[in-house]
């Protein structure tokens, strides 16, 4: 109860009465372990956000030392994994050397940390928690072929589990990004992709793939397999609100870029009606004042301008609450300066 109401404190940021709270926590429950080291989770938290890093890590070691990792469940247990790997970008923010023997000795603790954990409980959640961290230590330290191998061995673990804690798509996926930092690039980035939608093609993380082969076939300028991929995110994964309407933008995007704007000006007045309260839905009016703007059409300009703005209000009437409300008047401001408009913008702003 005293921990829950000094979190209650730290929400309304009265900082007094919260260390007051937890100050009473560890003078009276000293000796209980979970008590303690919810106390100095957040004496680190404090201590981070007053640049006190050394205490920080300090107090933060004593959490790691006291309590074996629970993945999922609420209070410290559930929090420490990720202890490790937050000391370690610590040491790295605010060490003096960023040599790679530094960085490997910043990091060297919570890799042998997250190692002990993945070897004594390979298929227990907290060991394949520490797989996870473990790639994203060689991720950071850059080394990109190691963390490749860390997911292959998470994913092939998931595998053999009946009811995995994770999508081992999801992780395939991620050692797609990994390698696509490393020598091999796009080329080996894209085939670990392919083979995702291959082996798991029902998976949401399949959608993602076919969004981030469109990427890659857009940087190649193949534009016919880049609108292959994105149509199939719109054929394969409809379910996906929020990807669906990515895919859209864009497919839009890249046919305005090649050269079709009549195509691409039909996705993006379609994009409100069939994912009305989406991001790309919110940018597609804008999407076509660019086109008229980069094409030096005043009448153009001006006329998609009149419309987005029009479009913008109405959408405020519509949903006068959330966040996509927030973001709607937004660029209703940016139609509003557009158009040289500024007092109407600065109510817009004051709104």
């Amino acid at each position: 109860a005293l921990i829950s109401a000094a979190q209650y404190y730290a929400t309304a940021r009265d900082s007094i009465r919260m260390m007051a709270l937890f100050e009473q926590v560890e003078k009276e429950y000293r000796d209980l372990a979970p008590l303690a080291a919810e106390v100095a989770l957040a004496q680190g938290r404090i201590a981070e956000g007053k640049g006190q890093w050394d205490r920080a890590i300090e107090v933060y070691e004593t959490v790691v030392e006291a309590i074996e990792p629970r993945p999922g469940e609420a209070g410290a247990a559930g929090i420490v994994l990720d202890l490790p790997l937050r000391m370690a970008r610590i040491r790295r923010r605010v060490g003096a050397d960023t040599s790679p023997a530094a960085l490997t000795t910043y990091y060297a603790p919570a890799l042998s940390y997250y190692e002990r954990l993945a070897g004594e409980e390979p298929e227990t959640l907290t060991g394949l928690d520490a797989r996870s961290r473990m790639a994203d230590v060689y991720a950071d330290l850059g080394q990109w072929a190691p963390a490749a191998k860390e997911l292959r061995i998470l994913e092939g673990e998931l595998r053999q589990q009946e009811s995995p804690p994770r999508d081992p798509a999801s992780v395939r996926y991620a050692t797609a990004l990994v390698l696509h930092q490393g020598p091999g690039g796009a080329d080996s980035s894209r085939a670990v992709l392919l083979s995702l939608l291959e082996e798991y093609p029902e998976s949401p993380a399949a959608g993602q793939a076919l969004l981030a082969l469109a990427s890659e076939a857009t940087t190649r300028g193949a534009v016919e397999e880049a609108l292959v991929f994105l149509d199939r995110i719109r054929d394969e994964h409809p379910e996906s609100e929020k990807l669906a309407a990515q895919a859209m933008l864009s497919k839009g995007r890249l046919l305005a870029s090649d050269g079709r704007w009549r195509e691409a000006q039909e996705i993006f007045r379609a994009l409100p009606v069939d994912h009305p309260l989406s991001e790309p839905a919110l940018l597609a009016p804008l999407e076509i004042v660019a086109h008229y703007q980069e094409a030096g059409d005043a009448e153009g300009t001006a006329d998609a301008l009149r419309s987005a703005e029009r479009d913008y209000r109405e959408f405020l009437e519509r949903y006068p609450t959330g966040f996509a409300t927030l973001s709607a008047r937004q660029k209703l401001v940016q139609t509003l300066v557009l158009q040289n408009r500024h007092d109407e913008a600065v109510t817009e702003l004051v709104t």
